[in-house]
């Protein structure tokens, strides 16, 4: 309700000066107010509580029984904004977030943080995902990541996480469907390559028939432990860091791999045969 008017009705508006002038002292803690505070909301306790006992009970709950702000509302029957007045107008010292937090871990998993960051350690290396993870903790996934973060916990790689997902053989059988997986016209060309120059043990895997450390090459000679990757147009379709790290990944599993560029394929044909020639001889290959 707005103010009346100074100069129409000055008695009035003295009148709501005085009663302002007193809702303000009182919300600042005056003994009316607190007397106030404890007849209105203390009905858990008693209706005509003195400081003395309410500072007691809050003591015991908040000291010694180590409950939170939240649960000692509960139990007075009162807000949160009333039990941290009371905390303060008592001069009982605020425990800071960290030892809250230590004391909410402990309240509702049975584990202080050294002890929930070993066992969630120990399953996420076991491969358990996110999802997984806040199941068994009964969590949300972004609690479990902001677990991962705060205790340090090194996250896996995309690729070893994509690994997992396509071990699943109904995954790949989707994949395949939705993909409509077939040779490119570019795999096309390396296919009629290889068999114009009669050049046996390679087979075509890049249909997700053949798999090594969560990838999929394009063409697999088992017996010489070879890789044919064909690759789009630089920059493009595919880049050079990552095919370097892919020829380096299917290295560490003991497989050499030779790149084909599209552009080699359509323009340096013959120096594509040459290069497969060379690379199934076991000799050294120079690149374009």
């Amino acid at each position: 309700m707005p103010p009346p008017s100074k100069k129409k009705f000055p008695e009035k508006y003295d009148e709501y000066c005085k009663k302002k002038s007193e809702s303000l002292r009182l919300s600042h803690g005056s003994p009316l107010m607190r007397e106030k505070l404890r007849r209105s909301h203390v009905r858990g306790v008693t209706k005509t509580i003195d400081d003395r006992t309410l500072e007691n009970i809050l003591k015991r709950l908040y000291l010694e029984e180590k409950k939170s702000s939240c649960e000692i509302a509960k139990e007075l029957e009162v807000g949160t904004d009333v039990i941290f007045l009371w905390l303060k107008r008592f001069k009982i010292k605020l425990r800071d977030k960290k030892e809250e937090v230590e004391l909410s871990r402990i309240k509702r998993f049975g584990y202080n943080s050294i002890k929930l960051s070993s066992l969630l350690k120990e399953d996420y290396l076991k491969g358990f995902g996110g999802d997984e993870l806040a199941e068994k903790w009964g969590v949300n996934r972004g609690c479990i990541y902001r677990w991962l973060v705060e205790f340090k916990i090194p996250r896996r790689s995309k690729s070893e996480l994509m690994y997992k997902v396509w071990k699943d053989e109904e995954f790949q059988t989707k994949q395949k469907c939705s993909r409509n997986v077939r040779p490119t016209h570019l795999e096309n060309k390396v296919i009629q390559l290889l068999q114009e120059m009669n050049l046996v043990g390679w087979k075509y895997t890049g249909d997700f028939s053949f798999w090594i450390g969560g990838k999929n090459p394009d063409f697999v000679n088992e017996e010489q432990k070879k890789i044919i990757e064909v690759n789009g147009h630089p920059g493009y379709y595919h880049f050079q860091d990552e095919t370097e790290k892919k020829v380096k990944f299917f290295k560490k599993h003991g497989y050499d791999t030779l790149v084909i560029w599209e552009n080699e394929l359509y323009r340096k044909l013959k120096l594509v045969q040459k290069k497969i020639e060379l690379f199934t001889k076991k000799q050294e290959v120079l690149r374009c």
